[in-house]
């Protein structure tokens, strides 16, 4: 027997001249199998000097969410965790879950009726005629306009403000939120244009036109639980850069 023979074939070797030829092919066979297959621990470093017949089975490997694991690996992964796409729709069932709902369609028509600006508790429109660049005509007619009448029903809001108590400025939105084209609020020559979505309190109306004084707004109408009063807070920019916010306050009359 050679001197430089590997322990495991030595040992194989030994117990095959032991049991005769007529084994010492299948022995030599196992000891072949055995020495191929991988194993956690060399036979010499545990002491034992037998073969056994059978191979050491390795770890089969299956692939799990495009990546592959061993068999323990993939139990430990999935062991006491959701699947990507249960946990995918835990996530959205909780945005949903989260979102605020808008108000009802019935809870807005409540709020049709007419409505007066309470000055004391409103801000003041300087800063709004500077940003708009609005005229002294103007400025005196957004000051007498503390008037608004709201006509809601299924399927639109119509907004009446009521110029010098005067004359009517009639506006109607669709709750489908289906843009709208009416003439400018500044009387300047183009289009306004308008969105109005429904919100938790009330409705938003985004607004905006073209030059001249290119820019838009933003009306956000809330009702109180009680229905008694309403807020209006507004955001104007301009594209120059220019921009400011005011909150006017209303009561139901």
């Amino acid at each position: 027997m050679p001197v430089d023979a590997p322990p495991r074939i030595q040992a194989a070797q030994s117990i095959s001249q032991k049991e005769g030829d007529g084994r010492s092919k299948g022995c030599k066979t196992a000891a072949i199998m055995v020495t191929s297959t991988p194993v956690a621990q060399p036979l010499a470093e545990r002491g034992n000097t037998q073969v056994e017949s059978a191979p050491v089975e390795t770890v089969p490997e299956v692939t799990v969410r495009k990546r592959t694991f061993g068999l323990g690996a993939s139990l430990n992964l999935n062991e006491g965790n959701d699947n990507d796409d249960t946990a995918v729709s835990k996530q959205s069932l909780g945005r949903r879950e989260t979102e605020p709902e808008t108000i009802s369609v019935e809870r807005l028509k409540q709020m049709s009726g007419s409505w007066l600006q309470d000055h004391s508790r409103s801000d003041g429109i300087e800063e709004m005629c500077e940003v708009l660049e609005l005229g002294w005509v103007f400025r005196k007619a957004l000051q007498k306009s503390d008037m608004l009448e709201l006509d809601i029903d299924d399927v639109r809001i119509a907004q009446i403000a009521k110029i010098f108590r005067l004359v009517d400025l009639v506006e109607n939105f669709p709750l489908s939120g289906e843009e709208q084209t009416f003439r400018r609020r500044d009387l300047r020559r183009g289009a306004l244009h308008a969105q109005t979505s429904l919100t938790q309190t009330g409705y938003s109306t985004r607004l905006w036109w073209n030059d001249p004084c290119k820019g838009g707004m933003t009306e956000t109408f809330h009702f109180t639980p009680d229905g008694k009063e309403m807020e209006i807070d507004v955001y104007i920019w301009r594209e120059t850069g220019r921009e400011c916010r005011l909150r006017t306050v209303w009561k139901r009359v």
